[in-house]
């Protein structure tokens, strides 16, 4: 079993900045912080994303 990496997000206007606990940090649009911690395997700790419904689809689709 894969075990996420935490990270934590502070909220600055329509940008998120994400820090994981391994101390990488990237800033990311916030319409788009679900997706991306998705994709990069990251449990978000102080932001909800249980809700998110992924709209990009796969190859072939």
């Amino acid at each position: 079993m894969v075990k996420c990496e935490k990270a934590w997000v502070k909220i600055l206007g329509k940008s998120a900045v994400i820090t994981t606990e391994r101390g990488a940090k990237a800033v990311v649009p916030l319409a788009k912080l679900c997706e991306y911690a998705k994709r990069l395997d990251l449990c978000i700790e102080n932001y909800d994303c249980s809700g998110f419904v992924s709209q990009t689809k796969g190859l072939g689709e």
